[in-house]
């Protein structure tokens, strides 16, 4: 049991930790999405290593290790709970300028298209963001085309796909390549009465075996994207909305948030998670991030729709720069 015990431990605290080095390889860059399951098994451990393992050296660095651990983990994830502040202010009224937003990653090998326009239907969101979208998608969501007339999309059978959908005429809308030409992103620039609001939806490749095996390219589209932000004019509103494989407490993330001044929805709020949908230990991928003078009216993540990920739908009021 000793031996059970120790291992265990040394393995939390490995997962806990590894994230910080300089390391890009998916398996050291992913454990970071898994800190609310590595707080509770280094809570865990450290009871146990207390109660059961005899007085060692061992036993004397794992009382060291794994509170730093269960402190590194809490760090994480307190700004994710509703006992901390929230980022991005609630609004005190429905009134004014809003703007609502429906994403979801529709999971490419999905056919449940009926089921998907029926619930964008019924939330009725101003702009929708939708990815993976292949041809067979593109044509599956034809019904909501005479709500939203306006689209800008890149079609792909490789699970990089996207479409974003609007009821409001853009000023501006474009396909982007960040990184590369097979990962499309879409920015649109809406004027909202007095407002301007542009939206970026993106979708980077997942630090995952069978797809990349480093976060090389994610962190550097996520780079990109925090570049051109900061290059744009202060006086518009601005969303980075989509699955960006990726916490918000990484340490891309965290960069981007620093530079850009852009603040997260969920912080203050809860952890709201999307992926997977098929197992009871979610994390949060799908993500919305917008400039600070906004306040949000609605935040939800919304009903399993046969994709692997849960759609998200937020409203926001749009408050004088």
């Amino acid at each position: 049991m000793e031996i059970a015990l120790i291992t265990v431990s040394i393995l939390s605290v490995a997962g806990t930790l590894l994230p910080f080095s300089n390391s890009k390889n998916w398996i050291v860059r992913g454990q970071s999405a898994f800190r609310l399951v590595y707080l509770f098994l280094n809570i865990l451990m450290l009871i146990l290593s207390i109660v059961f393992l005899p007085f060692s050296l061992i036993k004397i660095s794992l009382c060291i290790l794994l509170p730093l651990s269960v402190f590194v983990c809490l760090r994480s994830i307190v700004p994710y709970s509703v006992l901390y502040p929230k980022s991005v202010k609630d609004a005190g009224s429905r009134s004014g300028d809003t703007v609502k937003l429906y994403i979801h990653n529709v999971y490419q090998h999905n056919d449940n298209y009926k089921k998907e326009v029926k619930t964008i239907l019924r939330e009725d969101a101003d702009v929708v963001l939708l990815l993976e979208i292949n041809d067979e998608w593109d044509k599956g969501i034809q019904e909501l085309r005479s709500l939203y007339p306006y689209e800008v999309k890149e079609v792909r059978e490789d699970t990089y796909g996207i479409i974003m959908m609007s009821k409001l005429a853009p000023l501006e809308a474009d396909i982007n390549h960040l990184v590369k030409e097979s990962i499309p992103s879409t920015e649109v620039l809406l004027k909202i009465n007095n407002h301007k609001l542009r939206i970026i939806g993106i979708h980077p490749e997942p630090p995952v075996y069978g797809e990349v095996l480093t976060s090389a390219p994610k962190d550097k589209e996520i780079k990109s994207v925090t570049n051109y932000l900061t290059s744009l004019s202060e006086s518009e509103h601005k969303l980075l909305v989509g699955d960006l494989n990726d916490v918000a407490w990484s340490r891309v993330s965290r960069i981007f948030k620093k530079v850009t001044g852009m603040k997260d929805v969920r912080v203050g709020r809860g952890f709201f998670s999307t992926f997977p949908t098929s197992s009871p230990l979610q994390i949060p991928l799908d993500h919305v991030f917008c400039t600070p003078q906004m306040k949000v009216i609605d935040f939800r993540t919304l009903e399993d729709i046969g994709s692997d990920h849960l759609p998200v739908s937020v409203t926001f009021q749009l408050t004088q720069k």
